[in-house]
């Protein structure tokens, strides 16, 4: 489902997940660079929050933020902090060279650095400090993270980062 340019959208269910050989049981296409959020009842514009954005792992070719097992409510419940899941792409949609000398092929970090960059301009309308936006990646979400603290292009985006299981 493409998202509108303008009007209403309905946000209370997951989008796609990105095309990939997972097997488990989500719904897949090609428009699916979707981020999910989760915050505290209580979140609102006047008292800020800090933001964890999530990056899954999976090798760079599996897995999704729908994953269950990413489910960010039991953080944002708990916590006074906002959660935020990404999805990117995978596999040759997302790593694959663009050239013959084998340069480019970053388009998954590069949807990466853009769901960065839609969280700092938007998380404030749902209660978000973009100023106060930790990255944490598992396994290759790890290597993403320390793929963007090391990019000229993520600079800014985020101010901390946890990296689990990954490559320093």
């Amino acid at each position: 489902m493409a998202v509108p340019t303008s009007g209403a959208v309905n946000a209370t269910e997951f989008g796609d997940a990105c095309p990939s050989p997972s097997t488990v049981n989500y719904s897949v296409g090609e428009d699916c660079l979707n981020l999910n959020i989760w915050r505290p009842s209580g979140a609102n514009e006047d008292n800020p929050l800090p933001v964890i954005v999530w990056i899954h792992g999976g090798g760079f070719i599996l897995d999704s933020a729908v994953n269950p097992f990413y489910d960010g409510s039991k953080t944002s419940g708990n916590e006074d902090i906002m959660f935020v899941s990404i999805d990117y792409r995978l596999g040759i949609f997302g790593y694959l060279p663009q050239d013959i000398n084998g340069t480019g092929g970053m388009n998954g970090i590069l949807d990466q650095v853009e769901a960065l960059k839609w969280v700092q301009q938007y998380i404030s309308y749902f209660g978000g400090d973009p100023n106060q936006v930790t990255i944490f990646g598992q396994s290759a979400g790890a290597h993403s993270v320390g793929i963007l603290n090391v990019l000229p292009k993520a600079n800014g985006l985020f101010q901390r980062s946890i990296m689990d299981s990954g490559i320093a």
